[in-house]
């Protein structure tokens, strides 16, 4: 399974300690999408990330391969059950194209998107200082992590 990362996913701690099987595959772009913050995590506190469709915008993040025995840790953490898609998942699963830095041809990925609650909350300074630190590690763009910085959060 390869994964796309946009999120606390990014993190090298985080992502050993949910997932000490994967590999990384590299960094990369989705293009026509945005990074948004629709969902409060009872956990972190705070508005977490997710994605949706927006021509012209991109969101930057990493693809990891994944063992078999890694995937229903992190669809855990992430608050997936793909055997009851009902009303109790905080995520949902799709299928996306990443386009990478040189390839010509866009890998595709599965990545998460937030079940939105109408959430007014931001992101708190501790959990962008989590997904900053992952864009760093992996070399993400700097116009990139400039954008990341500049997000308004709860403190």
């Amino acid at each position: 399974m390869i994964y796309f990362a946009y999120g606390s996913n990014l993190h090298p701690g985080q992502m050993f300690d949910r997932c000490p099987g994967h590999q990384t595959i590299g960094i990369g772009r989705l293009p026509d999408h945005r990074l948004t913050f629709p969902r409060f995590s009872p956990v972190r506190r705070c508005a977490t990330a997710s994605i949706e469709e927006r021509p012209g915008d991109s969101v930057w993040g990493v693809l990891y391969r994944l063992s078999d025995d890694d995937l229903p840790v992190l669809h855990y953490h992430e608050g997936f059950d793909p055997f009851d898609e009902g009303a109790d998942n905080r995520h949902t699963t799709t299928e996306i194209a990443v386009v990478r830095p040189g390839e010509p041809v866009a890998q595709t990925a599965m990545t998460y998107v937030a079940v939105a609650d109408d959430t007014r909350e931001r992101p708190s300074r501790d959990y962008m200082t989590t997904i900053i630190e992952g864009a760093r590690y992996h070399e993400l763009p700097r116009a990139w992590i400039m954008y990341l910085e500049r997000i308004a959060t709860a403190g």
